[in-house]
Parts: C-alpha cells; structure tokens; sequence
C-alpha cells in the first residue's frame, strides 16, 4: 500500500507483529515463571466453566457433522471465497474516503529562472481569475519556500490555497476555468488538503 494509507498502517502492521511476538516470548517465559513462584504451594482446584463445557459440546456436535457431510462445508468456503473475490475490485485502498472539502490547493510551476516580480503578477492575475468562479469567497497563495522547509522550492513555484467555497467545489473546477485556459505555459495542479497530504505521505 502507497500513499497515506501506507504511511498509516505499515507501522500498525509492525507494531502487531511486535506486540505479538513480545507476548509469546513473555507467556513462554516470565508466565509460568510467576505461576510457579506464585501459586507452587497453592491448592488448585481443577474446574472447567460451565460455558466450556456448553462450547465443547457444541463444537463437538458441529464437527461430528461436518466430517458425515463435508460437502457442505466445502460449499460453504467456495461460496464465501466467490464472494470475497468478487467484493475485492470494489473495497479499494483508500484510507480516507471522498470528502467534500470546501478549500482547495492549486500549484503552479513555472519554467527555471522567471523572476520574483513576475511570479507575483502570475499569481495575483490566478487569483483573479479564481475569484471571478462562482462560489469562490477568498484566495491566498504564497510564492517560493524556504530552503530548510520540507518542500523547498525556487521563486518560480507558487501555491494558490484556502480558497474557500460555498457548498463545495469541483477539484477540476480551477483547471476548467479561466485561470487555467489564460496562464499558458504553467503547470498547474488541483489538490485539496487531505489529498495533497497523502501524497506527500
């Protein structure tokens, strides 16, 4: 898994297997250790719980029939293993489902070299042009970014953000419109926050 959702549950996944191992090391061990420090000199009273006993049987019960007619346990796994694979195309690997975020990300990258005045006056027409979509309240963008940052960039990289919706807007709304026909020679991008979050991930 890539992206956010193996950011997330690589480590969840090593974490387990961690927490697992370290308790089987210490119920081999420090377990029957304690128990024989602990309760050497102790009357045990060997008694099996009455919902055992109810749970053995019908378990016994059960596998007693499962082995006279195995037909239908073998039906019963090939059906459920037809369904999972048919289910599978469907589940995805997303870990965070489609939300209807009303603020969006939109990069622009400009050729190596163009200057910080000119950057500026890119930016300020694609706010512009942002702010003449329906719906779009607000428009903030910042140009560059530090070297010691975690996405350094040059002064030709801008980033147009929080640019607020009303009722929500299409992530290729700002490609569509006139902010994206009307800067030639830019690559652009629409991202919202968490989407661009996990790709960083």
């Amino acid at each position: 898994m890539e992206g956010l959702s193996g950011a997330f549950f690589q480590p969840l996944a090593l974490s387990y297997a961690l927490a697992v191992l370290a308790s089987m090391v210490i119920a081999l061990t420090v377990t029957p250790a304690l128990a024989l420090m602990l309760l050497g000199s102790a009357a045990i009273e060997r008694r099996e719980s009455p919902l055992v006993r109810w749970l053995q049987h019908r378990y016994e019960v059960l596998l007693a029939r499962i082995i006279r007619t195995p037909r239908a346990a073998y039906v019963t796994v090939a059906v459920i293993v037809l369904g999972g694979a048919v289910v599978y195309p469907w589940l995805g690997q997303s870990l965070l489902p489609s939300f209807k975020e009303r603020d969006f990300l939109m990069h622009w990258v400009t050729t190596p070299g163009t200057s910080h005045p000119e950057m500026v006056r890119i930016t300020q027409r694609a706010c512009k042009e942002l702010m003449s979509i329906p719906g779009v309240r607000n428009c903030g963008a910042h140009v560059g970014r530090a070297i010691t940052g975690d996405e350094p960039y040059g002064v030709n990289f801008t980033r147009t953000g929080s640019a607020s919706t009303q009722g929500g807007l299409r992530q290729d709304a700002g490609q569509d419109s006139g902010a994206g026909r009307r800067l030639p020679g830019l690559y652009r991008d629409v991202q919202t926050y968490l989407k661009n979050a996990s790709k960083r991930c």
